[in-house]
């Protein structure tokens, strides 16, 4: 997972990941949280619903990362709200 998290995440996933895209797996310590900010925040004032779907994925501990749910331990990561309708 560490050396070559794009090659587990298709292998897991049974999905292609673009050519593009990068996936970075970074280990927490007993010291160290990581928080991941997305990159794409709703402008300042705008506030978006999160459908049913959304919210149990979110309560369930998982996140859709491409268009899969995966499992997160931790911390949940979602990259904007439209990503889990």
């Amino acid at each position: 997972m560490l050396s070559n998290p794009k090659a587990v995440y298709a292998r897991e996933s049974g999905e292609e990941t673009p050519k593009n895209l990068e996936i970075e797996v970074i280990q927490e310590t007993a010291n160290k949280v990581y928080l991941v900010l997305p990159n794409n925040p709703a402008p300042s004032g705008y506030e978006e619903e999160l459908s049913e779907e959304a919210l149990e994925t979110v309560a369930g501990g998982a996140c859709r990362f491409l268009t899969r749910p995966i499992e997160c331990i931790l911390l949940t990561r979602i990259r904007n709200a439209n990503d889990l309708a």
